[in-house]
């Protein structure tokens, strides 16, 4: 016979900043921001010392929409998110105002981790989103074991 364990899962929805997941009267996930992504952003390019048209250059966003974010006018959506955290060297999580460590874990994507491509290579490749870089990393095999 099998047991079967019923918990008890309270969801607060109550804060408008984010909410909290209880199991049995423990919170087991917080999603409180503790700023905002502009905050971020704005803290992240100056410590990186870069402008805002350098970061569009680098990542392939609109100046217009680099600036529309920094006003706080939108938030990043998961793909400009992405790029741009690649791009200033700091961690998704904490680049959209979350209780996260500002370096990122995985410095390079696996498709950019050979140290033999110019910088002008991995630049491309930082722009790219993750399905046009496992295409980018399956053609590069196919090269490899092509004769």
């Amino acid at each position: 016979m099998r047991n079967l364990n019923i918990f008890y899962v309270n969801v607060d929805f109550s804060k408008p900043e984010g909410y909290n997941i209880l199991v049995q009267g423990k919170e087991v996930l917080n999603t409180d921001k503790i700023e905002t992504f502009a905050v971020r952003l704005k803290k992240a390019i100056g410590l990186r010392g870069i402008t805002q048209a350098e970061l569009s250059k680098q990542t392939g966003i609109s100046k217009s929409s680099i600036s529309r974010y920094l006003k706080g006018d939108w938030e990043g959506k998961q793909d400009a998110v992405y790029a741009i955290a690649l791009a200033l060297d700091v961690s998704e999580a904490w680049l959209m105002g979350f209780d996260a460590k500002i370096g990122r874990v995985n410095k390079t994507p696996a498709t950019e981790t050979d140290a033999g491509l110019d910088s002008e290579t991995n630049r491309l490749l930082s722009k790219l989103p993750p399905e046009k870089k496992q295409n980018v990393a399956d053609y590069i095999r196919f090269l490899a074991n092509s004769k």
